[in-house]
């Protein structure tokens, strides 16, 4: 439990650990519990269910129950004027933007059925975008688009703010052996605070929809991981050494050079694991290959 006011605690527990919660109220009389859970085990509409009214008969009048944090703040706070300037700088953190990469992957699973976004096509130096559906989704960056309403609160001489944001993210997939990168504009509703010790908390989100073409330039850049470039180049390699022009060219340098082309094949897969390469890539090798002037060895004397 934390300090919240002086003679006040403030906790929040997981069903498993309201009874901690009581016995607390139970052994400090002096203190006013305010207990936060959004479990409807917990709630209903506000209020305790009659088995935890009983537990805590006689504690009423300093044993409370909110429903989120958001209450906490609005109860405890003097409201403040506040503007996006107030908060931009406390929302583009790394702490920030991780919170809202892990808040992303809980909504894939547990909120959203289906989610709408855009594929990015690169073409050259410009990028198409296409409108694509997914029960999925698994964002790897985040980025700050803007904040669109905020309203400001101080408590204990801190500034706690609650405000509503546009995220763009972004996720990159093998499709095929093919880099598929997708986009998503995302709105969140956040609570955070000055205080050093708070981290930021989702409160709430509206489902997550496609970019358009003016959200390209705000698109974050993903994250460089050796693991999914590792199985990409893998994919590449199978799909190059699979290719019917790839395996005539290699039937071709056996027939004029030897039957064992292992160390060719190992060489060409350790190459591809390391860039990331297309079906560009893939046809330039296999036609270098055919039109190598490789000559048959002549006996040795």
């Amino acid at each position: 439990m934390g300090q919240l006011g002086r003679g006040a605690r403030f906790a929040t527990y997981s069903s498993r650990s309201v009874r901690a919660a009581v016995e607390y109220a139970r052994e400090h009389p002096e203190e006013t519990v305010y207990f936060v859970s959004n479990d409807t085990d917990h709630s209903s509409d506000g209020k305790f269910p009659e088995p935890m009214q009983r537990d805590i008969a006689g504690m009423e009048d300093r044993f409370f129950l909110f429903t989120s944090l958001d209450g906490v703040v609005n109860k405890f706070a003097t409201e403040m004027e506040a503007s996006a300037e107030d908060v931009r700088e406390l929302l583009d953190t790394e702490e920030t933007r991780a919170a809202v990469l892990d808040a992303a992957r809980g909504a894939s699973t547990k909120r959203y059925r289906m989610i709408s976004g855009m594929r990015l096509v690169h073409d050259g130096h410009s990028c198409r975008l296409r409108q694509m559906g997914t029960s999925r989704w698994a964002p790897t960056a985040v980025a700050l688009d803007k904040v669109l309403e905020v309203s400001g609160r101080e408590v204990g001489g801190h500034q706690w703010f609650t405000v509503w944001v546009r995220w763009l993210l972004r996720e990159n997939k093998s499709l095929r052996g093919e880099e598929d990168q997708r986009a998503y504009a995302w709105e969140t509703r956040v609570l955070l605070s000055t205080a050093a010790d708070q981290a930021v908390t989702i409160l709430d989100s509206r489902r997550p929809g496609p970019i358009t073409e003016q959200d390209i330039p705000g698109l974050p850049e993903l994250p460089l991981d050796a693991e999914p470039l590792r199985l990409l180049g893998e994919a590449h390699a199978r799909a190059l050494l699979n290719t019917p022009a790839m395996q005539a060219t290699l039937a071709s340098i056996a027939e004029r050079v030897a039957p064992d082309l292992s160390h060719l094949e190992a060489t060409m897969r350790a190459i591809s694991g390391d860039i990331q390469v297309g079906s560009d890539w893939r046809n330039r090798i296999a036609e270098t290959l055919r039109e190598l002037p490789i000559e048959a060895p002549g006996d040795e004397e």
